[in-house]
């Protein structure tokens, strides 16, 4: 994670939310000026092949968007169809938890599929089980990854470096980082 001043680099580039009376000014897809942070406050950290992909990037390529997350729901009707990963708790692309949560539900979904098929139990008890495990673990993902984008999307300098050093810690020391990030 690259924090510059403004900007942040994740897997792609993105600002903080712009001010709707400002927005006016910025083109449909995002800024034609180029990738964020070309000429303005180098980050002399950041490894050049990095360096490289941003700077030769080609400024169409570049778009803005918004972050959604979902609001939590309550558990639907029994049914022959359940849902996993953001068709039911979609999430700002933080840090990866969207992936690993969608990953945990189809682990999850897949054991409860096979205690039916090898009789163990019944369609309709096995999904509510499913779903009853999966609703609170994937909105606590998506409280956890608004948490994150907030930390790194901050316009306060001294949040923003104690967050980008938080994250370094967690990444160096896999205890914190089991303790921090466990399910």
């Amino acid at each position: 994670m690259i924090l510059p001043r403004q900007d942040f680099l994740f897997t792609a580039a993105f600002r903080r939310r712009i001010n709707p009376a400002t927005a006016a000014g910025h083109p449909p897809g995002g800024s034609r000026r180029g990738p964020p942070g070309r000429g303005r406050h180098p980050d002399r950290h950041v490894d050049p092949v990095l360096r490289k992909l941003v700077t030769e990037s080609d400024p169409a390529s570049v778009s803005r968007f918004e972050f959604t997350a979902a609001l939590p729901v309550k558990p639907w009707p029994d049914g022959r169809v359940t849902l996993l990963g953001d068709a039911v708790h979609q999430m700002p692309p933080v840090g990866g938890i969207g992936g690993n949560i969608a990953l945990y539900d189809a682990r999850d979904l897949c054991q409860a599929l096979t205690a039916v098929h090898t009789g163990r139990q019944q369609l309709a008890d096995a999904l509510a089980g499913y779903e009853d495990r999966m609703l609170p673990r994937g909105f606590a993902a998506v409280r956890a990854s608004r948490r994150y984008l907030t930390l790194a999307i901050s316009g306060n300098p001294v949040l923003r470096r104690t967050a980008l050093g938080f994250f370094r810690l967690c990444g160096a020391v896999p205890p914190l980082r089991q303790a921090v990030f466990a399910d």
